[in-house]
């Protein structure tokens, strides 16, 4: 497929990682968007930059695009004064004396890719530049909107939520985490031991950073002990700022309830799967398709039934369809928050890549499905024996992004 990128426009598509990940240059050099960096490497292909920012690989929504908006546009990160004294973290964060891109605005729009968690976490950033919530903070006029997002590409985007968090022990009404969580557990506890070590010894984030400056991390090591206790202590694991319990159904629906989408960007979903539907009600993993480490979350999230009342009604037997992190359901556009009158969920357009129509703005836009494709292979780790998938696929998205410039 042709890639068409208008000379007059050649500003950057921005990449941002999901739950665990990690921006340029860190990871040994490991990108993060393998199928990117192979597509980007090849010769002759005219395609505009990209960005790869890093944010907090286990912070909330609301923390991951405060660092977002400083890395691309320079300055000082503020989480904001009412959010910082709610959870009790600092207000601000490191600085970017060397921004991304610092002509962002909304005459100079981005275009944006998101796997994972990165995609709610570019919808949070449009939510705050559509409140103007920059400008207000720092008592700077940015002059901060929506349409500074020029289009959203989703690839397998957590925008329900998932189940997976119920598997390792979220509460399913109240997205708490009781005492008995062992996963979660297990999780917060080695993170606390990597910051204790980034504490001490700074260059360690060169290799995996934490961006955890909120919460007391810094090259010090009574800091980094300090910070070791913040996340191995329950009420961390229960303020509700931190990536797992943003990623629950509780804290999607409540997200989406109090967002929206906005005219001037177009939106587009890329939903996956790596399980097979069986007659009895279940969802298994394909073995190939599903990396070895997936097996056992798509395995419990194929046949997971909910306790919750409230849930038995929403969850059908369509949610056991996953990719080994996330519901398939879950993945085409936001939908719990947004019912209609009658309770029924929205629907994406389906948008077919071919088609010769400009597509809208203002809503999403479904562009395909693709099977026996697991959460990580669309990312950091496609498989050695189909490595060209993963090229084809972000060219697709190069072209889809492109396309459309005006």
């Amino acid at each position: 497929m042709p890639i068409y990128c208008a000379m007059t426009d050649l500003s950057p598509i921005v990449f941002c990682h999901g739950l665990f990940g990690w921006g340029e240059g860190m990871f040994g050099g490991y990108p993060y968007f393998v199928g990117v960096h192979r597509l980007l490497k090849k010769k002759g292909a005219s395609l505009p930059p990209a960005l790869f920012p890093s944010t907090g690989p286990i912070s909330s929504l609301h923390d991951q695009a405060c660092e977002l908006f400083y890395q691309l546009k320079g300055g000082r990160v503020n989480y904001g004064k009412a959010h910082s004294q709610k959870y009790g973290h600092a207000q601000y964060g490191r600085t970017y004396d060397i921004p991304l891109y610092s002509i962002w605005d909304s005459a100079n729009p981005l275009d944006f890719v998101g796997h994972s968690m990165g995609a709610p976490v570019i919808r949070m950033l449009q939510h705050l530049l559509a409140e103007n919530f920059f400008s207000v903070e720092d008592e700077c006029d940015y002059g901060c909107s929506a349409s500074w997002v020029r289009s959203l590409t989703s690839v397998a985007g957590v925008h329900n939520g998932s189940t997976l968090t119920w598997v390792l022990g979220f509460d399913e009404d109240t997205s708490e985490v009781p005492s008995n969580a062992w996963a979660i557990q297990l999780i917060t506890r080695a993170f606390s031991k990597y910051a204790a070590l980034q504490a001490r010894k700074r260059e360690s984030a060169d290799f995996y950073d934490l961006h955890l400056e909120q919460w007391g991390i810094a090259n010090d090591r009574d800091l980094g002990f300090s910070i070791e206790r913040v996340l191995s202590d329950p009420r961390f694991m229960l303020s509700g700022d931190w990536a797992f319990y943003d990623l629950t159904p509780n804290a999607m629906e409540a997200f989406n309830r109090r967002t929206r989408d906005y005219p001037d960007t177009r939106y587009y979903s890329f939903s996956i799967r790596s399980t097979i539907s069986l007659p009895i009600g279940i969802s298994l993993p394909v073995p190939y398709a599903t990396h070895f480490f997936l097996i056992p979350f798509s395995f419990a999230m194929g046949k997971y039934k909910c306790a919750s009342k409230k849930w038995k009604a929403v969850f059908s037997r369509s949610w056991r369809a996953n990719d080994g992190m996330c519901n398939t359901w879950s993945q085409n556009c936001p939908k719990l928050g947004r019912e209609d009158t009658y309770g029924r969920f929205p629907r994406p357009v389906r948008y077919r890549l071919t088609s010769k129509k400009i597509p809208p703005k203002g809503v999403w836009l479904w562009v395909s499905s693709l099977r026996f494709v697991d959460h990580a292979e669309v990312a950091m780790l496609p498989h050695l024996l189909r490595l060209s998938f993963s090229t084809r696929f972000y060219r697709r998205i190069f072209y889809l992004v492109t396309k459309t410039r005006e």
